[in-house]
């Protein structure tokens, strides 16, 4: 597995990241080459903590990893997608705590360089089946610390695609 940074997927997130007085995009993405032909549960569990190690290096930090803790349930593309405000993905998109620059077009513009083959795709929900009105239940159940920063704003979103 191996990250493709010369995907223009990239190129356009640098550029939407520099659009007005910068920073826009608090979405982390981190795009793999898919040598696979299967592409099950464990792939994308291996694909997850492969994104978590770049993601340590782009930040030069260290984030913990605890693999009995990410529980990968099948998500929909199509919830996942949705056209809608509320869609956690596309929330945390456009309206990240410290605003934003970006529309709804630079939005459609990233997913449709990054999902061109939508049939294609599996989303896998690494933190599914947590009943999160529990006080605790982010702590006892996340996987990687990663994630805290984001639990203050929204709550944990984490999903990863093939």
């Amino acid at each position: 597995m191996e990250e493709m940074v010369r995907h223009p997927a990239y190129s356009l997130i640098n550029k939407l990241n520099n659009k007005g007085d910068g920073n826009n995009i608090v979405v982390d993405y981190v795009i793999f080459q898919n040598d696979m032909l299967h592409c099950g549960m464990e792939e994308h569990r291996q694909a997850a903590i492969n994104a978590m190690e770049i993601i340590a290096e782009r930040y030069k930090e260290t984030f913990n990893i605890e693999e009995s803790k990410m529980l990968g349930v099948p998500y929909s593309v199509d919830d996942f997608l949705k056209d809608r405000i509320e869609a956690a993905y596309e929330h945390a998109f456009l309206d990240p705590p410290y605003g934003s620059e970006l529309e709804k077009e630079d939005f459609f513009h990233v997913n449709d360089i990054l999902f061109s083959h939508i049939n294609n795709i599996d989303i896998y929900d690494w933190c599914s089946g947590i009943d999160w009105t529990t006080p605790d239940a982010y702590w006892e159940h996340k996987w990687s610390n990663y994630f805290d920063y984001g639990l203050e704003w929204w709550g944990v979103i984490n999903s990863n695609l093939y």
